[in-house]
Formats: structure tokens, sequence, C-alpha cells
């Protein structure tokens, strides 16, 4: 309790002295993350694994007591330093979109369709970035044993929206059952479009995908 105190002191002094300073509170990933530290720091860092597939749980459940704007979300190398799970770039790069988004990796050994690839992510998160940061972050509820993680950020007078449907396991049969998007206004009609060009590695099952939404 009093190491607590001390750096509460210590952190209001360094506001008081550099009002423009920003504090990322990090202890062991998550281990520091309440809300009297929030009090005084401008961020956190949800966990030390920046594995993109964990990462989709960990974010979840840190985004039910914080807005993404406050959690550093980062994109990684291939191989993850925690768990040694190799990803694709669009995994990763679509994972760390929805926080604070930074990237933590050695781009001078990233080939330049790697790279290519990370910088549409980068400037498509800029592009969103007043909606991903002002909207209600939203979360289906799902099955414990579902695959899938389904995510959003609905706009405040909820005209707009963009969600992520990650799968995280296999799935034994496809096409899969009907999800919901929670959060969206019913008694509106929406236009869906893919909000990223998909990867070269991806099947569409529907030619709207490739079009220009339906």
């Amino acid at each position: 309790h009093d190491q607590t105190l001390a750096l509460y002191r210590l952190l209001d002094a360094l506001h008081e002295r550099f009002p423009e300073i920003e504090i990322e509170s990090c202890a062991g990933g998550g281990g520091r993350i309440d809300m009297g530290i929030m009090e005084r720091a401008q961020r956190v860092w949800a966990s030390d694994s920046i594995d993109a597939h964990d990462r989709h749980d960990i974010q979840r459940g840190t985004t039910l007591l914080l807005p993404p704007e406050l959690i550093g979300t980062h994109v990684g190398a291939g191989r993850a330093h925690t768990t040694l799970r190799d990803l694709d770039i669009d995994f990763r790069a679509g994972t760390a979109l929805w926080g604070h988004m930074g990237v933590e990796w050695d781009l001078t050994k990233a080939d330049t369709p790697t790279r290519e690839r990370l910088a549409r992510i980068i400037a498509l998160h800029k592009e969103l970035r007043p909606l991903l940061h002002s909207g209600l972050t939203v979360h289906a509820d799902l099955a414990d044993d579902d695959n899938l993680r389904i995510e959003g950020v609905v706009s405040q007078d909820g005209t707009d929206a963009l969600f992520e449907i990650a799968c995280l396991g296999l799935q034994h049969s496809w096409p899969c059952a009907p999800r919901p998007l929670p959060g969206l206004d019913p008694r509106r009609r929406y236009h869906v479009r893919l909000a990223a060009p998909p990867y070269p590695e991806l099947r569409l099952p529907a030619a709207w995908m490739e079009d220009d939404g339906v």
C-alpha cells in the first residue's frame, strides 16, 4: 500500500512539472491496471505478450474496463517472442488496429510486400481513428466454446460501425451459423463492406465481398 501511494506521488509530481508528459502503466502486462492508476496514466500495456492470437482475449477483457484508445496494441514480428507462434501480417496488424496502435518490430527484417501490407493497415487505422477512439465498444455474447470472436465499435449516433470477426480455432462446419453484430440500431439499414482489402490468400465465399458491399 505504501509503495502504491509513493507511485501516485511520483506520477503526480511528474505531471505537475511536465504537463504534456504521457505515462503508460505497465507491470508484468496487465498487472497494474485499475481505476487508481488511470487517474494518472494516459494509457496501459495490456500484456507482455504481443502474440496476436492471445491478444484477442486479452484486449477483449481489458476493454471491459477501459476504452480501446487507452490500451497499447502493437504489431509484433512474425514469430511472437513469448509463444513462438507464427502469424500472418494481416492478422497481427488487424488485431493491433483497434487500440493505441504501434509497431514493436524491426522492420528492416521485413520484406517489401509485408511492409506494404502493414502500411495499408496503419493507414486504415489513421482513417478510422475518429470512430475507434470515440465510439461505443461492443462485444458479441457467444458460447464459451465458440472459436469466433466478434468485437466492434459503434459511433455515438449509431450511423457507422466497425466490426472484427476473428477465428481463433478450427471451425468444424462452414459456413458457420449466423452470429450477432451488437450495438447496431435495428431501425436503420446499413451498407456492409470489407473495411480492409482481403489478403491474397483469402478465399471469399460471397461475391459482394469482392465488390462494394451490400
